[in-house]
C-alpha cells in the first residue's frame, strides 16, 4: 500500500546524490575521449615501445582505481575483488611480455596463463558481490533475463571456441584444458555482467550508475578482446601489438575512469519487490537473443559445417523455457497491477480504509439485507491545531493512528471508512441500539491521540454522532441516515467535543 510516508522515504532514498557539475561532466567526457587516443598510440608505436606503453598505462590505471576507492572509502568486497581480477590480468600481461620480449619463451601454457586464469575467479566473485548488494536488484526477473541473453552466447562459445580447441590435433590434455578455460571464464563473466545489467534499475543514484557503466564498458572491452584473441589464435594469425591487444588496454583505461565516479560503498537492503516491467529496448534484445540459438543451426548448415543439432536444440529449449517464465512473470505482474489499481480506486491511500465510494457500496448492501444497524459519523477534535503546529506529516501520522484505533475497536464485519480530511464513518452491521452504543462509547474512550509541540501537548479526540436504522429500512434512506449522523456529530462537537450524541433516524 502506498502512503505518504512511503513516498517520503523513496524521495529521501533517491535524493542522496548531488547532481554533477558541468565541469565534472566535461572532465568525464574528456577521459572517455582519451581512451581511443591511448589505444592509437599503442598501435602506432614500435613493438618494444608499445609494450612499455601498455604496461605503464595498465598499471597506472589499476593504481588510479585503487586510489579512487581509497579516497572514496568505497572499498567494498565486490569492488576490491574486481580490482584483484584486473591486477591478475595485468600480471599475466607483464609475464607474457617478459616471456616474449626478454626471455624469448613462446610456450603454451605458461606462467602468464596461470595469472590470467587466476583473474577470472576473483573477477567473477567480485561481480557476484556487486549483484548481491545492488539496492535496486530485480531478483528473479533479472536472473531470467540474464539466462535468455547468456544461453545463446554459451552455445556459440562452445561451437566456435571450446569444441575447436578440444578437437584440435597435436595438443596435450593440459593445453586443451587451458584453451577451454578461457572461453568458460569469459562466459562466466558475461553471465554475471548481464545479470548485473538486467537487475540494474533507475532507482540507483546517477553516480553509482556511472561507476557501474564504466565497469561494464571495461569488462565488455576485455571480453571482446578475449573473443578476438581466441578467434585469431584458432586460425594461427595472432601477432602482438595489434588492435585486439588495444582492446585490453582500453579495458584498463575504462576501469580507471570508473574511479572518477563515487562507487557503491555499502550493501543496501533490497526492496523486496521484483520489478518485472519490460521496456521496448529490452523486449527487442530478449527476442533477438532467443532467436540466436536456432539461427546458429542455420549458419552451420549454410557454411557446410558439422551441424551440432543436440547442442543447438538444447539451447533452443532452454531459451524457450526462459521466455515462457518471463512472460509468466509479466502476466502475474499485470494481475497484481490490476488489483493494485482496483484497491487505489476504492481506498484511501494514507490509511488504507475504504473511501467514500466503496463505503456507499457497503452501506447499500447492508441496508439491502433488511437487518438493523447503526451509522457513526466521526470528526476529530483539534486536528487542525496538530497540522498547523507540527506540520502535515505529523497530521498524517495521527490519521493513520486514528484509523488503526477505530479498526481495532469495531467488530470484524463492521466497516470503517475515511470520507475526507479528518472525517470518518463507521457502519455497524446487524446490531441493536445497545450494542451500537457500546461500540461507539469505546471509540470515544479509546480515541485519544497525543502529540507534543514544545511544552504544549495537543490531544486529538473524537466527536461522534450516531444514528440507528430499524429492520427492513429501504436502501434509498442511506443519504438521510448519513445526514442525520452528520448532524449528530456537529451537536457533539458544539458541546465541546470528545463525546457521543445519538439521534433518531
Amino acid at each position: 500500500m502506498v502512503t505518504s510516508a512511503t513516498i517520503a522515504d523513496e524521495r529521501r532514498a533517491t535524493d542522496g546524490a548531488q547532481p554533477s557539475t558541468p565541469r565534472a561532466r566535461w572532465s568525464f567526457v574528456a577521459l572517455i575521449a582519451l581512451v581511443p587516443v591511448i589505444v592509437a598510440v599503442y598501435v602506432g608505436l614500435p613493438a618494444a615501445a608499445a609494450e612499455a606503453w601498455f604496461q605503464v598505462v595498465a598499471w597506472t590505471s589499476i593504481l588510479a582505481f585503487a586510489v579512487g576507492m581509497r579516497r572514496q572509502a568505497a572499498a567494498s568486497t565486490g569492488w576490491v575483488l574486481v580490482l584483484t581480477g584486473f591486477v591478475m590480468f595485468a600480471v599475466g600481461d607483464l609475464l607474457f611480455a617478459l616471456n616474449e620480449q626478454v626471455f624469448g619463451i613462446d610456450a603454451f601454457p605458461s606462467t602468464a596463463d596461470v595469472a590470467y586464469l587466476s583473474g577470472y575467479p576473483a573477477l567473477a566473485i567480485g561481480l557476484s558481490a556487486l549483484v548481491r548488494t545492488d539496492p535496486v536488484d530485480r531478483g528473479r526477473t533479472a536472473l531470467i533475463d540474464a539466462g535468455i541473453f547468456v544461453t545463446p552466447v554459451a552455445v556459440a562459445g562452445w561451437i566456435w571456441f571450446v569444441a575447436p580447441f578440444a578437437t584440435e590435433g597435436g595438443v596435450t590434455t593440459v593445453e586443451r584444458v587451458v584453451s577451454a578455460a578461457y572461453p568458460v571464464g569469459d562466459l562466466l563473466c558475461i553471465a554475471l555482467v548481464v545479470r548485473l545489467l538486467a537487475g540494474h534499475g533507475a532507482g540507483r543514484r546517477s553516480s553509482d550508475r556511472g561507476a557501474l557503466r564504466c565497469l561494464v564498458a571495461a569488462l565488455a572491452a576485455l571480453l571482446v578482446a578475449d573473443g578476438v584473441f581466441l578467434t585469431i589464435t584458432l586460425h594461427g594469425d595472432y601477432v602482438s601489438g595489434g588492435w585486439s591487444d588495444g582492446l585490453y588496454l582500453a579495458s584498463y583505461c575504462l576501469l580507471a575512469i570508473a574511479a572518477t565516479h563515487p562507487l557503491t560503498r555499502h550493501a543496501a537492503p533490497q526492496r523486496g519487490v521484483d520489478e518485472v516491467s519490460l521496456s521496448t529496448i529490452r523486449l527487442v534484445l530478449l527476442a533477438a537473443a532467443a532467436l540466436v540459438t536456432p539461427l546458429l543451426l542455420a549458419v552451420q548448415w549454410w557454411r557446410g559445417s558439422e551441424v551440432t543439432v543436440p547442442l543447438v536444440v538444447a539451447g533452443t529449449v532452454v531459451s524457450f523455457l526462459l521466455v515462457v517464465a518471463r512472460m509468466s512473470g509479466l502476466v502475474q505482474a499485470l494481475e497484481v497491477s490490476k488489483s493494485q489499481l482496483r484497491f487505489e480506486a476504492s481506498h484511501d491511500l494514507l490509511t488504507g480504509l475504504p473511501n467514500r465510494q466503496l463505503f456507499a457500496t457497503h452501506f447499500d448492501e447492508a441496508l439491502s439485507t433488511g437487518e438493523p444497524g447503526a451509522l457513526l459519523f466521526v470528526d476529530l477534535d483539534r486536528f487542525k491545531a496538530v497540522n498547523d503546529s507540527l506540520g502535515h506529516h505529523v497530521g498524517d501520522d495521527v490519521l493513520v493512528e486514528v484509523a488503526t484505533i477505530m479498526r481495532n475497536t469495531v467488530r470484524p464485519n463492521d466497516v470503517v471508512a475515511r470520507l475526507s480530511g479528518d472525517e470518518f464513518v463507521i457502519m455497524i452491521r446487524s446490531c441493536d441500539r445497545e450494542t451500537a452504543s457500546a461500540i461507539a462509547g469505546r471509540i470515544v474512550e479509546h480515541l485519544q491521540v497525543r502529540r507534543r509541540s514544545g511544552h504544549v501537548v495537543l490531544a486529538v479526540t473524537a466527536s461522534v454522532g450516531m444514528v440507528c436504522w430499524a429492520r427492513d429500512t429501504p436502501p434509498d434512506q442511506a443519504h438521510h441516515l448519513l445526514r442525520a449522523a452528520d448532524h449528530a456529530m456537529y451537536e457533539a462537537k458544539h458541546a465541546a467535543g470528545n463525546q457521543l450524541v445519538i439521534v433518531a433516524a
